[in-house]
């Protein structure tokens, strides 16, 4: 590959209209959403560190004690135990304690050109990480580096222009302080911030008992061939601080960096923000932006190539509603005679479609969701850009170093988030880690792990105290302090004492894949041994001699009674199938390691009395402990069939699987469809997920479809709605799915290939199970050309390869690309 192939792009002729036509970038730590017109750039800025709270925040109104929990728990289950299950449910709330804190928007910095009119295009350069904005003569490039961490931006000028830089922050204390070639902003953080679901608790606090909260910096240089006129821009700044002026100016570079006090996952704060972000500027000072650019390019690009994807070209775009002279409207299909031979998996991101590139982004998604035969038909190739999209989100959200990609990933300009825009651990946390594996890029896990053992630490004393019970806990929901307590809010999510248990399963996969090294997995063996020793605790007899899980519920669902709602059992569908894939993982780490712990005894003898899946009276998968009639059978979540995917399969519950699906319907919210696309890929149903991606792919913002039907916004953020990114992040994945998969320890090849994706097509650095790159071509829904790597002994040796009725047997040697005979 030649490093200067071009990649896909997020295209716009037009100003941005907002947060949500912005276009995001980051290097793991910040995160910039810049948003532009002819005459203005807005940086709307990010920390990966900048949360609201501090590690007392938890049990700031106290700590529930072992006797009071023991209490609830007994009274829960008496009561449950007499059929008062609503009852139940309330007695057991004891347990629940407030709120986990929110991830904050940081700093804006604007710019402002004088005299700046015309024509605009404005682009996000996948490949090359890179936001650029032509208009009036004037170039700006920006760039977040992970290499040497900060932001770069890049502005020329085809003859001298007047520039305002201001800086200001939302948050608490701004303080500018200038010299002539640069600045600091210092902040605040607040102590408690209240998600909207808590409308009774003040929205932001600045101060709380036993709270320390962080403090921030954002430090910004900048080198130019003009004037600074007012360097003297020190003081309070909320609004920004509008003095900051550049005359005569055909060049200006300005490099950032932000930091917080933050001193890692559940720990308070530390040392100081501005000697942190004045410190990485340093740095860097040496280097020239030519360099630094380099440098950027380098990292990103080997990234991003990792995994090659081309799903063919646009065949008929669809026609804009008014006459546009751009060429939108033709087919550039070949007549039916001509030869076409399948895309080079090496061209991964080639524009493959001069008419699909006529139009800009969101008019893509547009004509192609108003196409009679959907978007998948008419624009195969924006298909592809979300995946890559989606690899880029992963890979500019979540590095080593860093914490984990939130519901917004690394952007968030509300003070008040949704949902505090936290960690959600009952599905969302590990949706975003869905296409780390397979699409190669394992290493944005690493803050992942280092959010569970935080949780670890600190959720050993939360199983001790709340459960009775040995290793350790999560529920539903965590922030940067590693809460483990269960928050306030309704038994169907806020009762759910598996998140630990999931986290693991879900790190364990890069195992599965051969994607992380000894070292990793030792990491990972003690947090799993802990989350497996709660789990077995948490085990109650059954009449029929059978082990359940209690409390248990199914996230977020909810049955009816004759009392109400209610969503309290004993061992839930989705309990059950985590025991389950949590042994495969605890006992494949152990032979990986070879280990040996008196855990995998004791799940030698409980196991076999936990059930697995089972299938209800009407023949869908059975959700709770008994039949029990739902009071939303068409509800976002598929908690119980967490085994079909991400587990290992839906084995001979095939039927049952299909059935549920059909039940809950297609339409959902954003991350639901892309978990249901990924159950249906699962399940071979090629177009059923081509379906349920169609459903991924239509605009969120040119109707009101209500608070459970996702899309894309503008700048092809997933809607919920609102913005959450698990949808972006967990789509590569399901495609991933559709074109080879190898749970059962066979090669598929072209599993679940939908008839819309059938003509030609290439992916190559695909990964599957055991550990088995695939770089594969088809025409005609039939695979042409295959080649595979295994990546260690763990995946050579004899593998079976299939394609429907036909197989193949190959001999894999570590690191050699062997081609199947076809």
């Amino acid at each position: 590959m030649t490093t200067d192939r071009p990649g896909r792009e997020l295209l716009y002729r037009r100003p941005s209209s907002g947060w949500l036509d912005g276009l995001p970038l980051g290097n793991g730590r910040t995160g910039a959403m810049v948003q532009a017109s002819a005459d203005r750039l807005h940086l709307s800025l990010n920390d990966v560190t900048a949360w609201s709270g501090g590690v007392g925040s938890a049990t700031r109104r106290g700590a529930i004690t072992a006797e009071r929990a023991a209490a609830a728990r007994a009274e829960a289950a008496a009561l449950w135990d007499q059929g008062r299950i609503v009852a139940a449910e309330r007695a057991l709330a004891a347990l629940q304690q407030d709120y986990v804190q929110a991830f904050m928007p940081f700093a804006d910095l604007v710019l402002r050109i004088d005299g700046v009119d015309g024509p605009l295009t404005r682009r996000l350069r996948l490949r090359d990480g890179e936001h650029v904005v032509v208009a009036g003569g004037i170039t700006q490039r920006t760039l977040v580096s992970a290499v040497d961490g900060i932001l770069l931006h890049r502005l020329t000028a085809d003859r001298p222009v007047e520039i305002d830089l201001s800086l200001g922050t939302r948050l608490g204390d701004p303080r500018v302080t200038a010299s002539a070639d640069g600045a600091v902003l210092t902040l605040a953080l607040p102590a408690d911030v209240a998600p909207g679901h808590e409308p009774t608790e003040p929205a932001l606090r600045w101060r709380v008992p036993g709270v320390q909260p962080l403090t921030g910096a954002l430090a910004v240089s900048w080198r130019h061939d003009g004037r600074l006129d007012d360097g003297q821009c020190d003081g309070p700044s909320h609004d920004g601080c509008p003095r900051l002026r550049f005359t005569g100016v055909r060049h200006l570079e300005l490099r950032l960096a932000t930091a917080t006090d933050f001193d890692g996952i559940g720990r308070p704060p530390r040392g100081s923000a501005t000697e942190r972000a004045t410190s990485v500027l340093a740095g860097a000072a040496a280097l020239d932006a030519d360099t630094l650019h380099g440098r950027h390019l380098a990292d990103h690009r080997a990234l991003m190539d990792r995994f090659r994807l081309d799903l063919g070209p646009a065949t008929h775009a669809g026609c804009p509603a008014a006459p546009d002279p751009r060429p939108v409207c033709r087919d550039p299909r070949p007549g039916p005679d001509a030869p076409r031979s399948a895309p080079d998996p090496d061209a991964r991101g080639r524009a493959t479609d001069p008419g699909s590139a006529a139009l800009d982004t969101d008019e893509r998604v547009l004509a192609a969701h108003a196409h009679p035969d959907g978007p998948l038909t008419a624009d195969p190739d924006l298909l592809a850009l979300l995946v890559d999209y989606g690899r880029y989100l992963v890979i500019a959200s979540s590095r080593p170093g860093g914490l984990p990609a939130t519901l917004q990933g690394l952007w968030n300009a509300d003070p008040r988030p949704p949902w505090s825009s936290a960690y959600t651990l009952n599905i969302n946390t590990e949706m975003n880690l869905w296409a780390a594996g397979p699409t190669d890029l394992a290493f944005t896990a690493d803050p992942v792990l280092d959010l569970v053992e935080a949780l670890a630490d600190r959720g050993a004393d939360t199983a001790r105290r709340l459960y009775g019970a040995r290793g350790w806990v999560a529920h539903h929901n965590t922030d940067a302090w590693a809460n483990t307590l269960p928050t306030a809010g309704d038994a169907s999510w806020a009762l759910w004492p598996m998140g630990g248990v999931w986290l693991v399963r879900q790190l364990d996969e890069l195992r599965r894949l051969d994607a992380v090294d000894d070292a990793w997995c030792r990491r990972l063996w003690p947090v799993a041994v802990g989350a497996t020793e709660f789990a077995l605790d948490l085990l109650t007899e059954r009449p029929d001699g059978s082990l359940a899980t209690w409390p248990s519920t199914s996230p977020e669902n909810t049955f009816a009674t004759d009392a109400g709602p209610a969503a309290l059992t004993r061992g839930t569908g989705m309990d059950r199938v985590l025991l389950h894939e949590l042994a495969a993982s605890v006992r494949g780490l152990a032979d990986r390691l070879a280990l040996t712990h008196p855990v995998l005894d004791e799940l030698d003898v409980a196991l076999p009395r936990v059930p697995g899946p089972r299938v209800a009276a009407d023949g869908t998968v059975l959700e709770w402990d008994t039949d029990r009639p739902a009071t939303e059978p068409r509800h976002r979540h598929l908690s119980h069939l967490m085994f079909a995917y991400p587990g290992a399969g839906p084995g001979e519950h095939a039927a049952a699987v299909a059935a549920t699906l059909d039940q809950r319907g297609d339409d959902s919210t954003g991350w639901s469809v892309v978990w249901k696309a990924a159950v249906r890929a699962r399940l071979g149903d090629g177009d059923r997920a081509g379906t349920l991606l169609a459903l991924a792919l239509r605009p969120a913002w040119d109707a009101e479809r209500g608070p459970h039907a996702g899309g894309l916004y503008r700048n092809l953020l997933a809607a919920h709605p609102p913005f959450q990114i698990d949808g972006n992040l967990g789509l590569p994945a399901v495609v991933a799915d559709l074109l080879a998969s190898g749970v059962d320890g066979t090669v598929h090849l072209l599993p679940a290939l939908p008839v819309a994706l059938a003509d030609a097509g290439a992916v190559g650095g695909l990964v599957v199970h055991p550990g088995i790159v695939v770089d594969l071509r088809w025409s005609q829904g039939r695979p042409t050309a295959v080649s595979l790597t295994a990546r260690s002994d763990r995946s050579s040796g004899h593998r079976l390869v299939r394609w429907r009725d036909r197989r193949w047997l190959v001999q894999l040697t570590p690191g050699v690309r062997t081609s199947v005979p076809l």
